[in-house]
């Protein structure tokens, strides 16, 4: 009889290997786009200028993940916190695998005492699972309290405004001025936006 886990391992190799020979052999691509793209160039994204490994590995993971239907990329947040989405994807994908990988290799001498293999399996999973949308859900608490912490900034630059107003100073003065009196980045957004 051969033990399941030489089955799962020749699985994981098997897998590994057919997804690197269809990466190794992609079709043409279609020459409608492939035109269109010679003709209207994008414009380089930054995060694959950048001499940031990082930024690299997170634009290379963007391109091909962006592809898996499910997976989505919350821009509005990012550009709102200020994070890159390749960055993003890559703590997504980093701590997905580290969830996905660290309890079976944590438990790997008591599967060696005779522990079911599926248990670590089954909880590595579930690691996995809940690891992967963390960075969801840490960026979506983080855009919530730079939204608040923005409409506090807002309302005080309002009450600026309103008071230069009154001390009988134009529009378009007003609203300079009680820009260059606040500080921090809601105020600089704020300025950047007049300018």
């Amino acid at each position: 009889m051969i033990p399941v886990g030489a089955v799962l391992a020749g699985c994981t190799i098997g897998a590994g290997v057919a997804l690197l020979i269809k990466e190794l052999a992609r079709p043409a691509p279609a020459l409608g786009p492939a035109l269109q793209r010679l003709n209207h160039p994008a414009p380089p994204r930054p995060e694959l200028t950048s001499t940031d490994r990082d930024e690299r590995w997170g634009a290379w993971l963007l391109d091909h993940l962006s592809r898996v239907p499910g997976v989505r990329v919350p821009y509005r947040n990012l550009a709102l916190v200020g994070q890159s989405p390749g960055r993003f994807m890559l703590t997504k994908v980093a701590l997905g695998a580290g969830g996905l990988l660290l309890p079976p290799l944590a438990t790997l001498p008591f599967l060696l005492l005779g522990m079911p293999f599926y248990l670590p399996v089954g909880v590595g999973l579930l690691f996995g699972v809940i690891l992967w949308f963390a960075p969801d859900l840490a960026l979506r608490d983080q855009a919530r309290r730079a939204r608040e912490e923005f409409a506090h900034a807002m309302a005080a630059y309002l009450d600026l405004v309103a008071l230069r107003r009154a001390g009988n100073t134009s529009a378009e003065q007003a609203m300079e001025q009680a820009a260059q009196v606040g500080e921090g980045w809601a105020f600089v957004r704020i300025q950047e936006a007049l300018a």
